[in-house]
Formats: structure tokens, sequence, C-alpha cells
């Protein structure tokens, strides 16, 4: 397992998690790789830091290069500030007082973080975090972007976390009333700062689309887009889209977009409709139905009729000959892309569930 901390911003409850060598700045994603701060020395450890966690663009407290989280080989953080302004605190320490010549400290389990200090003329405070450690090295993220049927998208996240986290899986949920094209970017980006090359990574997306691509409050996001995040994860990739022409994301000039690694199945060919189906609630099927989408059924009824190891080409396949499974085939769905195996069932392991209202930005 991969071993990964969790800062708990201990005002808003929000959480980042952290893996490999990663600065915190007031930075935007793509200015990660420089040195912004006119008029102070690069520290040497700069260089050495491959991500960024941005735990605020705004708040003037946080330099734009603020301080170096270190992982040693055991798993564990050293954390050094790079000569901040309003600097960097370890359980009401300053590491860095002098502002030329910053400590190493080793972060353990539960101590607090303080970035910046509380300064005259600034409205912004500092941020305080609590530190914890996890393990894990898988991981899914789950996207509602809305549907036809109240409930159904929901239902169908539902489904799949369920069965996601008896397999081991680090799930993430993004419902439909926090999903933005932004945010869905700044996921995917979490995920590839946690993620390994042993790692298996899901990515589901399930709500409106169309020939241009799928919808997340009032945008479109396209193949080529969405496969440049997800490029920038590690280890095996599968992607189950479930959006009207969602086939196209495997057709043609996205058919080559694919990133190395990913497996791609779809729930409609690039011509069809991709629809909801009732969904009887277990011994109240005289009273009631919900809905939920035809693939996120299948999917999630075999994972949890088979709970062995579970190739997708082999689910895929098994979709033909499956009764409850015809007016989903009538759709077209697609499978394209690599060789993806989901971990068999794992009753005694313990998953974090991660709501996205504890996910911060990074």
């Amino acid at each position: 397992m991969a071993k990964v901390m969790v800062l708990t911003d201990q005002t808003t409850g929000r959480r980042v998690v952290v893996r490999g060598n990663t600065q915190i700045g007031r930075l935007s994603f793509h200015e990660r790789g420089m040195w912004k701060v006119r008029g102070r020395n690069k520290p040497k450890v700069f260089d050495s830091l491959d991500t960024l966690v941005c735990v605020s663009e705004v708040n003037k407290v946080v330099s734009r290069n603020h301080a170096a989280l270190i992982q040693g080989v055991d798993g564990e953080f050293h954390i050094e500030d790079m000569n901040s302004k309003h600097g960097t605190y370890v359980n009401g320490d300053n590491i860095n007082p002098s502002k030329s010549d910053s400590r190493s400290v080793l972060l353990r389990e539960r101590d607090a973080l303080q970035i910046g200090r509380r300064t005259r003329g600034i409205d912004d405070c500092f941020l305080n975090f609590e530190i914890s450690y996890q393990e894990s090295e898988n991981y899914a993220l789950l996207v509602g972007t809305g549907s036809d049927n109240l409930g159904a998208a929901q239902r169908g996240l539902d489904s799949l976390e369920r069965v996601l986290r008896r397999r081991g899986y680090v799930v993430r949920v993004l419902p439909e009333e926090e999903a933005s094209k932004s945010r869905l970017r700044e996921e995917l980006r979490n995920i590839a700062n946690m993620s390994i090359a042993e790692s298996h990574n899901i990515i589901s997306i399930y709500g409106h689309g169309s020939h241009n691509g799928f919808m997340l409050g009032g945008q479109v996001m396209n193949a080529r887009e969405f496969y440049k995040e997800v490029g920038r994860i590690a280890g095996k990739k599968a992607a189950l889209l479930e959006f009207c022409y969602s086939g196209s994301f495997v057709r043609g000039r996205n058919l080559g977009r694919i990133p190395d690694g990913t497996l791609v199945l779809t729930a409609s060919n690039a011509f069809s409709e991709a629809n909801e189906t009732e969904d009887y609630v277990e011994g109240q099927e005289e009273l009631r139905s919900e809905y939920i989408g035809r693939l996120a059924k299948q999917f999630a009824g075999y994972l949890e009729r088979n709970p062995g190891q579970i190739n997708l080409r082999e689910f895929y396949d098994q979709l033909s000959v499956v009764l409850g499974a015809r007016n989903l085939m009538l759709q077209g769905p697609q499978i394209e892309g690599d060789f993806y195996e989901i971990p068999a069932v794992n009753e005694g392991f313990h998953t974090v569930i991660l709501d996205v209202d504890q996910i911060e930005n990074y």
C-alpha cells in the first residue's frame, strides 16, 4: 500500500491529500514549477518538488511559494518553510523565524500545521490543518451530472460507491450540485497526485451528454479535455461513461486520444442516447420503483454477484447474454483501450470515504 498524508482544514473540514514531494503555496496548477517571489532566494528544496497543493489562490497570508513537503522512504513527511513572509508553524512553533534558514520538521499524526499568521492590515486569516496519514493505492471518482429522472444519478453513484468500497477503493463522490468543469479537473488532478504505478483507478461520469461531450454545470467537457486529465494519473485507469452519445469518446480521432493504460466503457454508441431504467427497491417491488442508469445497474449488479477479481472486458462480453441487459445492448455500449481488472472483495479492508465537501483544491 502507498502512504499518503491528509491535511484537514480545521475551519472548513475540507481535506487535502498529499503524496510525493509537494509545494504548498498560492499558485494556480500551471504555475506549479515556477518560482514566483521576486527578491527572495529560491531554496534548494524547491527543485525537488513534483506537484502543488494550492491551499488558497487569494489568501494574502499564504506566499505564492510558501512551504515544501518532502516524503521520506518510510512514507512520512517533513515540512520546510521556503522563506515565506508570514511563516509556517508546527504545533505553534515557527520553523523558520529568520526567514532564511528553515528547519526540516517531521509531521506526525495529529500534528497542527499553521500556514501564515494574523497580520495587521490584511483581512485574510492564517490556515490551520491537522495532519493524518492513510494507506491506499486504488481510487474511484464518481461524478453525477444530472438525469431525466429524479434521484437516478444519485442512485447510480450510491450503487457504484457501495460495491467499489468493498473492493478496497478510496471513493470520492462528486454529486450534481457540486459538479463543474473546473471541479472535475481538480478532482482528477488530486487523484493524479495520489496515484502510483500500481494503482487501479476508476472514473465514472453519469449524466447528460451530446456529440460534443458531457455536461458539467452548464459547460461541456469534450474527449480531448477529459483524456488530457486522465492521462496525468499513474497506474491503470478505467473510465465508465454513461451519457448520451458517449460512444463518440471511443470513435474516430478520439480513439487515438485514449491515454496509455486506460480502458473506456461507454453506455451507448456515438449515435444513441443513454437511457435510465426502473430499479425496484429490494423487498418493496410491489410498492414503488426508482430509476438508475442502465450501465450503472448492470455494472453494480455484476460486481455484487461476482466477488472475485473482475476483468472489465469479460463484464462487457457477458452483457449480450444477460436477459436484463437487453435494453442496454440496444444502446450499443462500446469498449476500447487497455486491459483493466478490478480487485476482489476484501471484507477486512478499511476504506476511507471522502465526500466532495471534504476535498480541497490542490
